[in-house]
């Protein structure tokens, strides 16, 4: 139990802390840390499992191949590779090119802070930087 202010002082003063007459310090004697109560962890009143404090952030869903494929073919078009007069068309010369940067990327230092972009579309999974799909087209409704 909380210790209670005296009931000495007037009801004004007890509920202004550091009043004359006041005996509550502000610090709450216990016998137990809090996290060794049973049940404690799990309770209904739990800052961190009650509903409306629950985060409503969603995890993504993974993109699928299609949409991979689509948007890599949006990154080869902003790309000038020489030709290979070996391959059966341009556009293969630019997909073998992909082996090259990913070895270039592969060999840098790990970026913990990595992550994809904040909005994901409803339609194609694609993350982007506003509820504005930038390869389908589609608008997230009632997005963030």
């Amino acid at each position: 139990p909380l210790p209670m202010p005296s009931t000495s002082a007037p009801a004004e003063e007890a509920a202004e802390p550091g009043r004359a007459g006041e005996s509550f310090s502000g610090v709450v004697p216990s016998e137990k840390p809090v996290n060794s109560i049973p049940g404690c962890r799990d309770s209904d009143f739990s800052f961190t499992t009650h509903p409306k404090n629950r985060p409503t952030h969603v995890v993504p869903k993974p993109t699928g191949g299609t949409a991979r494929c689509k948007t890599m073919r949006l990154v080869l078009k902003r790309w000038t590779v020489e030709r290979c007069h070996d391959s059966c068309c341009h556009f293969h010369t630019a997909v073998a090119s992909v082996g090259e940067v990913l070895e270039l990327l592969f060999d840098e230092p790990c970026d913990p802070l990595f992550s994809p972009l904040p909005e994901q579309c409803r339609k194609c999974l694609c993350m982007n930087t506003s509820p504005a799909c930038m390869l389908c087209g589609h608008i997230n409704q009632g997005a963030s």
